[in-house]
């Protein structure tokens, strides 16, 4: 009752470091009790000196001073005329379960996270190409660019992490309407893996690249190409230099309205990568180039 340790087993030395001599007589409170904790453990006292146990899980003290998550069980100890005389103290150490289950909240916390960005942009695609098509025409885009992102979050996952391989997210990208294989198409530059947004912004912009090729320019003729090629600065803060060079298709004339394609390559790529663009509507075939610092795209 005065809350002296009487008896202390192996389990109870593995789990709290003390041996058996060292708490033989010792406060229980004073060695495994967090200070915050005191009270609630007398008001937990009072209840088991009633006929109660109690069961809940709690921090305990190991005796390097580390805290412990523990699942606790203590219950009244009787003499032979029942009169309390003390209580008996189960523990089970859940650090482990703790973790994980606080690993499963940080999985749930980025899964959340990353479902608002996307419909984030799904209704920003919807609610660009509902400015240029109707009707059928609108599902019919609104799909092909909707494919586009989810080809994203499939070589995400398939990566295995947060990044992806722009070489891989190219020939992605190409694959929703001509084969990255096709003698028209060069995919080339050094391994650079982009990071979650970068891999969104850069993805959907090489989608609306393809398209417009494949419809108006360098590949919607047998006698044009396409090539996509990337570089990295030699600086201390290096940029990567993205290039899009078409040729051999129709003449090229600057466009005299400005679609959700013009968006995605410009504006909004370059503010989530934190670069600049420049298109060239060069009457041999389309350029396009992006700058941006490689750390905005891989970190």
């Amino acid at each position: 009752m005065d809350w002296t340790i009487r008896a202390w087993n192996p389990a109870a030395e593995q789990l709290f470091g003390y041996s058996e001599a060292e708490v033989i007589g010792q406060r229980f409170d004073e060695i495994l009790v967090p200070p915050e904790d005191l009270t609630n453990v007398s008001d937990d006292m009072r209840r088991i000196a009633s006929g109660e146990t109690v069961r809940s899980e709690t921090e305990r003290l190991h005796k390097n001073g580390q805290r412990m998550q523990v699942e606790r069980s203590i219950s009244a100890i009787h003499d032979v005329s029942q009169e309390y005389t003390g209580f008996v103290a189960t523990y089970s150490d859940i650090s482990a379960r703790k973790a994980s289950e606080a690993h499963i909240q940080t999985l749930l916390q980025e899964v959340n996270h990353r479902s608002k960005n996307l419909l984030a942009i799904v209704q920003v695609i919807a609610r660009q190409t509902g400015r240029m098509y109707e009707g059928p025409d609108f599902f019919a885009v609104f799909n092909k660019r909707l494919e586009s992102l989810t080809s994203n979050q499939d070589i995400l996952i398939n990566s295995q992490g947060s990044h992806v391989d722009l070489e891989t997210l190219a020939h992605k990208q190409f694959a929703h309407l001509i084969d990255p294989a096709d003698p028209r198409v060069t995919i080339s530059g050094p391994t650079v893996h982009t990071n979650e947004s970068a891999s969104q912004a850069v993805g959907m912009a090489i989608f609306e690249l393809v398209t417009n090729a494949a419809k108006y320019g360098g590949l919607s003729q047998e006698t044009g190409s396409v090539a996509l090629s990337w570089a990295i600065t030699e600086q201390v803060a290096p940029n990567i230099e993205i290039s899009w060079v078409e040729t051999g298709g129709p003449p090229v004339t600057a466009p005299t309205r400005k679609g959700f394609g013009s968006q995605v390559t410009g504006p909004i790529l370059e503010s989530m990568t934190s670069g600049k663009t420049h298109r060239d509507y060069d009457p041999n075939g389309l350029r396009w180039y992006l700058s941006a610092p490689l750390a905005r795209l891989t970190e």
